[in-house]
């Protein structure tokens, strides 16, 4: 692939067209996920532990990911010993 310096403004257009709808597409995929996980709280009468656990945490600040990330690495059959 060209540098983008050495793109010509046209690819540059179809460069950055083809990166939005890419962000645009994990965007609807992560929202979709989390819709999901929603409707499966509220199936499954969650709700009220939902509330009680995020008691005291600021769920509008980042680390969730990092988080659920050292969980399931924590989780994995080979970290149980």
């Amino acid at each position: 692939m060209r540098k983008l310096t050495e793109m010509k403004p046209k690819g540059l257009k179809r460069h950055y067209n083809k990166k939005i709808k890419q962000i645009k597409n994990e965007f609807e995929i992560e929202k979709n996920i989390k819709n999901n996980l929603y409707f499966f709280i509220l199936e499954n009468n969650l709700i009220d532990r939902l509330k009680e656990w995020q008691r005291g945490i600021n769920m509008s600040q980042p680390g969730g990911h990092k988080k659920a990330i050292q969980y399931l690495i924590l989780s994995l059959p080979e970290n149980s010993n």
